[in-house]
């Protein structure tokens, strides 16, 4: 067979398996993954595996680390916080910029620290949540025998106790709803931030 033969041959070969794949119920394509790796050091001793938390925008990291059985602090961009008898339950806001966690400053007491500042100290925090537009924190806390949401340093009126998987539900940058127990009845408490004049004067005071 001539040269030119073969060509033909070939080109009649290969139209018929093009024409077989264009024809074929299988698609062209398969999916595939393609993975790009960033390092981003070495784990500390202490490293609390599960704890690592990725901001919104994935450009800041937090992590638990544990100094010894007592001893616990967050890491956040690379920046060890106060050791507390365990902390943990880090949480960024929406927008990335703001950070907060819960800390236990001795066993069966805790307290919110946001943005790096301690917040009041309670018998328990739970559920820290920032808000859409991330201008407002709020959690849940047990006070004495009573249990109180909070936001930003204002407390509702006190409860008999919170339902497990219920709490603090924003539902817009400034009004937020929880399932709270009050006796034996269960109770949606729907909590809205404004601003009065008296609060207003309260806190300008705080700041003199």
């Amino acid at each position: 067979m001539t040269s030119r033969g073969t060509r033909r041959w070939l080109l009649v070969l290969i139209g018929v398996v093009l024409g077989a794949v264009l024809v074929s119920p299988c698609p062209l394509w398969v999916p595939a993954l393609v993975v790009r790796e960033t390092p981003l050091g070495r784990l500390p001793a202490g490293f609390s595996a599960g704890s690592a938390v990725f901001s919104p925008d994935s450009a800041r990291l937090a992590y638990d680390v544990w100094h010894d059985a007592n001893s616990k602090s967050v890491v956040v961009d690379g920046v060890e916080g106060p050791r507390y008898s365990c902390a943990g339950y880090s949480v960024f806001s929406p927008d990335s910029r703001r950070f907060a966690y819960t800390a236990w400053y001795e066993p069966g007491k805790s307290q919110a620290v946001v943005d790096g500042v301690e917040q009041f100290r309670y018998d328990d925090v739970r559920d820290v949540a920032f808000s859409p537009d991330s201008r407002h924190v709020a959690y849940g806390a047990k006070k004495g025998d009573g249990h109180v949401l909070v936001i930003d340093d204002l407390e509702s009126p006190a409860y008999t106790g919170f339902v497990d998987g219920a709490n603090v539900r924003w539902n817009g940058d400034a009004s937020l709803h929880a399932v709270l127990l009050r006796g034996e009845e269960f109770v949606r408490a729907d909590v809205e931030v404004t601003w009065r004049w008296l609060a207003w004067l309260k806190r300008l005071a705080c700041w003199s």
